[in-house]
């Protein structure tokens, strides 16, 4: 019952505010030889014409807020009952072949007497991230919490963190190894990453690099249909093109 009057009360009362805005401007309104043109005038065109386009004005204004609010109410709504509904969703178990196996890089690793304590940090990081289950859904929470039950959302929730952790490390090692020029190393802890399903620009980009220093053709088309197969899902697909135009450019270079 008080919906269909709040809407006029929201429109009529900005509406009414500018009505009394331009009718006193129009009352000081003044020509050019000084006779009053405005409400003492007796000339209320000027009056009338400024008062539609306001009136207007306000309207479209008032439809446009509307339509914004209904439209995120409309998502908000959507988003709600999607949560609500994978709420109730029945828990399944995990299958073991989403779990990520990693291959620790071993030909990359120093020994644990070495004095460059700084590599040593990076790589027994990755190592021991390597320890951890792993993960890698590309779902949302909502979709997996309707995949697999929203019993299970803290678990593989966990086990997606632990491999983003270890893809981290492996970066992190690998940078610290292209930093001593033992680009070797680097590129087998770059392959690691991909090889366990890293989606990020620095690890392709960082190892076409070195596939194109040491002309290594037949691992850089690997690596470019590894980036263009639809199981490569990345945020975007502008991160992805990026990722697909870069190897590419290192292919074509190696053809000239």
């Amino acid at each position: 019952m008080n919906r269909p009057r709040s809407r006029i009360i929201r429109f009529f009362f900005p509406a009414v505010i500018v009505v009394s805005v331009v009718f006193l401007i129009n009352f000081y309104l003044r020509s050019e030889d000084g006779v009053e043109i405005g409400f003492l005038g007796g000339d209320y065109s000027a009056f009338i014409g400024t008062t539609i386009f306001f009136l207007a004005f306000v309207g479209l204004l008032q439809f446009m807020m509307r339509r914004g609010s209904r439209g995120r109410y409309d998502k908000m709504n959507a988003y709600l009952e999607a949560e609500r509904q994978a709420n109730l969703s029945r828990k399944r178990d995990i299958d073991d072949s989403m779990i990520i196996k990693s291959n620790f890089p071993q030909s990359a690793c120093i020994n644990a007497d070495s004095e460059d304590s700084q590599l040593l940090q990076k790589q027994e990081k990755a190592h021991a991230a390597s320890q951890a289950v792993m993960m890698k859904t590309n779902l949302s929470n909502i979709e997996i919490k309707h995949a697999f039950g929203p019993q299970n959302i803290d678990r593989i929730a966990q086990c997606e963190a632990n491999f983003n952790r270890y893809v981290q490390a492996l970066q992190e090692w690998a940078d610290e190894l292209l930093r001593r020029e033992q680009k070797d190393e680097a590129r087998a802890v770059l392959e690691e990453a991909v090889n366990v399903g890293a989606d990020t620009t620095k690890v392709f980009m960082t190892l076409a690099g070195l596939y194109r220093e040491n002309r290594r053709r037949a691992e850089l088309e690997a690596l470019l249909q590894k980036a263009q197969s639809p199981a490569f899902r990345v945020h975007d697909e502008i991160t992805k093109s990026k990722i697909q135009a870069h190897i590419s450019d290192a292919l074509t270079a190696l053809r000239l």
